[in-house]
């Protein structure tokens, strides 16, 4: 069986986003500082007009926003990809192990009285009480369980799983 995919994580659109809004803002301000230094003036009376400048802070702004609407759009599609995922991960069914050997005195952590011996499951749920060579002394006195009436060693019934009191 494959292990789950990993989810992508949420900063992927988020940064895409932030980087965005900084190369609008680097774009825009390249493009307002060319336009307020550019030295035009009036030379005749017909109204020409002659720039002096260089376009270099024009064009680099212009530069600048084209790269933020490629990010921009980048951030759409990562969204919508992030979304989908995170979808079909909520959908997947967990996988459940049961340890299906259990008996009185069982610990909970795979060894217990006798490793790897199964106890049937009627035996689990009321049926005839399971087999526990452990002394019990060693375990501690034994109790009967309000809810089914079993036999217990230990603070939870190893039938039905309710609190056993002393």
């Amino acid at each position: 069986m494959t292990p789950p995919r990993k989810v992508m994580s949420a900063w992927v659109p988020i940064g895409l986003m932030i980087a965005t809004v900084i190369c609008f803002a680097i774009g825009g301000g390249l493009i307002g500082a060319w336009a307020s230094s550019d030295n035009c003036s009036v030379v005749d009376d017909e109204g020409d007009v002659v720039c002096s400048g260089t376009n270099g802070e024009y064009y680099a702004g212009l530069a600048f926003i084209v790269i933020a609407v490629i990010l921009k759009i980048s951030f759409w599609i990562t969204l919508i990809v992030y979304c989908v995922q995170r979808r079909r991960s909520r959908n997947v069914a967990p996988i459940i192990y049961v340890n299906n050997t259990a008996y009185a005195g069982n610990t909970g952590y795979g060894g217990g009285v006798e490793a790897g011996k199964a106890t049937p499951l009627a035996n689990i749920y009321g049926g005839a009480q399971p087999y526990n060579p452990v002394p019990q002394a060693e375990v501690g006195p034994s109790r009967f369980c309000p809810q089914c009436g079993g036999e217990t060693v230990g603070q939870f019934c190893s039938h039905c799983g309710s609190q056993v009191h002393m």
